[in-house]
């Protein structure tokens, strides 16, 4: 069996085994040829492709089956698909894709416990996207509302009076509701 595949190199590139075209005066599409056998069974993959993602100037590539045949020829009908692959989790800050930078997990650090005078809010894992604060009664009455860029806010509790309190963050998508403990 021999096969043309042609994709996008600006979004996979060739690992392992799958031939890599790309080079850096290669801006566009790569084509390379896949070759395989099926030996004694009759069903089965005939050849494996593996890539790797990376970030160039797409985040979607279609994976096109250009051209398919057994060699020797064979009597059979052979049906064809093209396929697609999407990278997630891209920005495109500054006309480049890249990936989001998810791998550090977002961790939250309220101190003291309980607060008197002001509470030490820690966010880590933000990363450049700003994060709200609101704070609520046990009432549901909202009684502070501020947003951050910082990863360490300190937050003025000192007139709200002694009690349980929820606070809730919202950054990267993600909600966090804390219990906050205030006492006079």
């Amino acid at each position: 069996m021999t096969a043309t595949v042609r994709y996008n190199p600006g979004v996979i590139v060739g690992s392992g085994a799958t031939t890599d075209c790309w080079t850096a005066s290669n801006q566009g599409p790569c084509t390379i040829t896949v070759t395989g056998t099926r030996g004694t069974a009759t069903v089965g993959a005939l050849a494996e492709l593996d890539f790797t993602a990376v970030l160039g100037d797409a985040e979607a590539t279609d994976v096109e089956l250009m051209s398919f045949a057994f060699a020797p020829p064979a009597q059979v009908n052979v049906t064809t698909a093209n396929g697609r692959v999407r990278l997630s989790d891209v920005c495109r800050e500054g006309g480049q894709v890249r990936l989001l930078q998810t791998a550090t997990p977002l961790s939250i650090r309220l101190l003291p416990q309980p607060a008197t005078d002001v509470l030490e809010v820690e966010i880590g894992g933000m990363g450049t996207e700003g994060a709200s604060l609101r704070m609520h009664s046990m009432l549901g009455r909202e009684v502070l509302t501020t947003t951050t860029f910082e990863g360490r806010t300190h937050l003025d509790v000192s007139t709200l009076p002694a009690g349980t309190y929820t606070l809730v963050i919202a950054t990267r998508g993600v909600t966090r509701t804390s219990t906050i403990l205030i006492a006079r």
